[in-house]
Order: C-alpha cells, then sequence, then structure tokens
C-alpha cells in the first residue's frame, strides 16, 4: 500500500523566523545618526552659499528690471539702496526693503512723493542670516581679494570694508543709487549727464566662503560673478 504525498512537494519547517533583531535595529540607527552629523553642516554650508547667491541674482534682476523700465516707459529710473543693508533680521527673519526702485515720472532725477512711481525691493526669500551685503556683517571673507575685473570703480574687497555698504555704487544724499537713462545707460545721480558713471558692482557674502558680485557696466549690462578663493580670482 502506497502511501499519501503532498501534490505541492513542498515542507514547512514550521521553525523558520524573519525580520531584524533589536541589536541589528540599534546598529542601524546609530549609523544613520553618524552620518546625518556628518552631512549637516554640509548641508547647512551650502544653504547658506546658496542664500549669498540667490541674493547677488536678485540685486543683478532688480538692476536689469529698471534699466529695462527705463528703455520701454522712456522716462529716467532711479535705484536707491539702502544703508546698511539689512538683509534678514536675525530674530524675525523679516527686513526692511534693501531698495527702491523709483519711476522718475517727471524726469528731474529727484524722487517726488504723490508723482513718482516707487516700488520697494526685499531680500531674496529665506534669506539666511550669515548672508549680508560685504563689510556689513560678521568678519567679512577674502579682505586682499580684487574686485570683480567689470568694476570700473576698480580696488579690492578691503575697500568695502571701509564704506561698510557692500558697493561701489555713486552715493547719492548718503546711500548708494543709480540713474538710468531713457536709453538704458546708468549715470551717477550727481553727475547725470555724463554715460556710464553709475556702473559699480554689489556684493554679498556668508561672511564664510563666499561672496558673489551683481556687477552693472557702463552700457548697462548686468552680470552676476562669484569669487574663486583658490585662484583669487572672478569666476
Amino acid at each position: 500500500m502506497h502511501k499519501m504525498r503532498s501534490s505541492s512537494g513542498f515542507r514547512s519547517s514550521g521553525t523558520g523566523t524573519s525580520g531584524f533583531s533589536l541589536l541589528e535595529l540599534m546598529v542601524v540607527v546609530a549609523i544613520i545618526a553618524i552620518v546625518s552629523a556628518m552631512v549637516a553642516p554640509s548641508l547647512q554650508a551650502y544653504s547658506v552659499r546658496e542664500s549669498a547667491r540667490s541674493n547677488a541674482q536678485n540685486i543683478a534682476a532688480l538692476l536689469a528690471e529698471a534699466r529695462s523700465r527705463a528703455i520701454d516707459e522712456g522716462t529716467n529710473y532711479i535705484v536707491l539702496f539702502t544703508t546698511p543693508m539689512v538683509l534678514s533680521n536675525p530674530i524675525t527673519g523679516l527686513s526692511a526693503p534693501i531698495a527702491q526702485v523709483v519711476q522718475d515720472v517727471n524726469n528731474n532725477w529727484v524722487v517726488n512723493g504723490g508723482i513718482d512711481v516707487v516700488r520697494n525691493v526685499f531680500a531674496a526669500p529665506d534669506t539666511k542670516p550669515a548672508v549680508t551685503a560685504y563689510g556689513v556683517g560678521g568678519v567679512p571673507p577674502f579682505n586682499t581679494s580684487p574686485l570683480a575685473p567689470e568694476d570700473i570703480p576698480g580696488g579690492g574687497l578691503a575697500d568695502l570694508s571701509a564704506l561698510a555698504n557692500g558697493t561701489t555704487f555713486p552715493n547719492f544724499a548718503g546711500s548708494p543709487a543709480i540713474g538710468f537713462t531713457p536709453r538704458g545707460i546708468p549715470v551717477n545721480l550727481n553727475t547725470t549727464t555724463v554715460p556710464g558713471s553709475g556702473a559699480g558692482a554689489f556684493y554679498i557674502t556668508d561672511n564664510n566662503k563666499t561672496v558673489y558680485a551683481a556687477v552693472l557696466m557702463p552700457l548697462g549690462g548686468v552680470r552676476v560673478r562669484v569669487l574663486d578663493p583658490v585662484l583669487n580670482n572672478w569666476l
């Protein structure tokens, strides 16, 4: 007489177990914690550098917009920067406007309340407290480096530390300011008949490893540069 066998051909041991032991889970958690502790500073530094870059691009964009509007609307435009520029309040995370863009409706190079159109410009969103105009907060890095090569006034970053406003733009009534003619040419508000006299740059830093420059050239072109501290030149 033959014995019956299971048609499946498989047997269950009934004693096998699966999953992780408590010790294995503790080891995994410990590894994750160690890796996180190693990566976090790098991520934080990267976030601050990106904040500096965003603010330099923000300033370049407001300059380019003011120039474009001057050309399109056939009127003078004025950009007035605040001094000192506070990009972010470390307590509230908020700040006052960093600049005003003014449509000079009557073309007299003076801001006339009730006539001219004034728009406030603020820092880039989520600006980190460590990010400031060069020489305004913290200990600015690379003090012996030159200014961006297109920066007409010339000199070095150390000169910005002395000015404590982060810019080589002309000073008008106590603050950095630029005018754009209807042809889009930047002028010094003290000498508006001199084409290109408003050229200069604004420098933003994380006060650690990065300096960016928003450069305004004599014909009105705008570009963003970053300092290469190893080669000691601007990219």
